[in-house]
C-alpha cells in the first residue's frame, strides 16, 4: 500500500487497527506511568520477557500514526471497511479452527491469535460457549471497532481522488506506452 499509494490497502488496516492500536498506546503510556488501565501492555515492562520481544512489539506505538499520515495524504478509500471487514472475519476463522488455542504453559509460543478463545493465553473463556464468543468476535469486530472507525475517517480524511483496482507493478509496466 506505502509504496503503491493505493488508498485502498493503507485505508484497509486503518480502518481496522486504528482503534486498538491507539488503545495500546494510552495503555502503555498509562503503564509508563506507573497505572494500569487494560493490561494490555504490561508484558512491556516485565524483565522475564525478552528484551527482543519487547522492542519489537513497540510497532504498536507508532503504527497507528503513520496509517493516519498515509491516509490523509492518499485519502480514504470508502471501500476498507468492507475489504477489512471481510479479511478480518477470514483471518478469525483460521485462527479459530486451525491455530492453537490456550494452554497455562504456553511461553512466548503464540495461542489464543486474535484473541478468539477469550482474552487469556492460559485458558478459554467460560462464561459463554465457544461459539459463541467466536460469534460475537466475528460480527463485533466489524461492526462495533471498524464501523465507528470508518465513519470516523470518512468524516475527518480527504476521499481517495479515483477509485482504481489494486494491480500489479508487472501489470502497469505492460499497459504502460
Amino acid at each position: 500500500g506505502i509504496w503503491r499509494e493505493s488508498p485502498l490497502l493503507v485505508s484497509m488496516p486503518t480502518v481496522g487497527i486504528l482503534a486498538p492500536q491507539l488503545l495500546w498506546v494510552v495503555d502503555f503510556l498509562a503503564e509508563l506511568g506507573g497505572v494500569s488501565l487494560t493490561g494490555m501492555t504490561a508484558y512491556m515492562f516485565k524483565a522475564e520477557n525478552p528484551l527482543f520481544l519487547r522492542g519489537l512489539s513497540l510497532f504498536h506505538g507508532w503504527l497507528p500514526f503513520l496509517l493516519v499520515y498515509l491516509v490523509w495524504r492518499l485519502g480514504y478509500d470508502r471501500r476498507a471497511w468492507a475489504a477489512w471487514s471481510g479479511l478480518a472475519v477470514a483471518v478469525l476463522f483460521v485462527c479459530f479452527f486451525l491455530m492453537p488455542g490456550p494452554r497455562p504453559d504456553a511461553g512466548l509460543d503464540p495461542v489464543n491469535i486474535n484473541y478468539v478463545w477469550g482474552m487469556s493465553d492460559h485458558a478459554a473463556q467460560t462464561f459463554m460457549p465457544a461459539w459463541a464468543w467466536f460469534a460475537g468476535l466475528a460480527v463485533g469486530i466489524p461492526a462495533l471497532i471498524c464501523w465507528p472507525t470508518h465513519r470516523l475517517l470518512i468524516w475527518l480524511m480527504p476521499q481517495a481522488s479515483a477509485t482504481l483496482p489494486v494491480t500489479s507493478p508487472v501489470a502497469s509496466a505492460v499497459t504502460s506506452p
